[in-house]
């Protein structure tokens, strides 16, 4: 909350910037799910952004969701093991569905973000 009186809320993508930056900090790989493609991609550049000039570095940080090609999500899934955090759509669609049971097939040490 910002303001309580007002009920003035923080952005929830900035929220979850801000947390995923304490998990990421600390050391721990973690997968961030969001509520559409929109979401997905501007956490993606913010936590890109966020860890451009530290150790890690910005290519830790992937997107992963449905209605990227399926070679693309296969070399994603093949970077894996390389990076750190993961933002992913939390959508109900076939493909965002699948793209949520792979990722979670692919990387079941991460901790996870909802």
């Amino acid at each position: 909350m910002v303001n309580p009186q007002l009920g003035i809320r923080r952005s929830y993508l900035n929220e979850t910037r801000r947390i995923s930056r304490t998990f990421l900090d600390r050391g721990l790989e973690t997968i961030i799910f969001a509520n559409s493609r929109l979401a997905t991609e501007i956490l993606v550049t913010y936590l890109k952004e966020d860890f451009a000039r530290r150790p890690i570095g910005p290519d830790a940080i992937r997107g992963y969701r449905g209605g990227y090609l399926p070679l693309e999500r296969r070399g994603i899934e093949r970077d894996l093991r390389e990076a750190i955090a993961i933002a992913q759509t939390q959508g109900a669609g076939t493909h965002e569905a699948h793209a949520r049971a792979r990722l979670l097939e692919l990387l079941p040490h991460l901790a996870v973000a909802h």
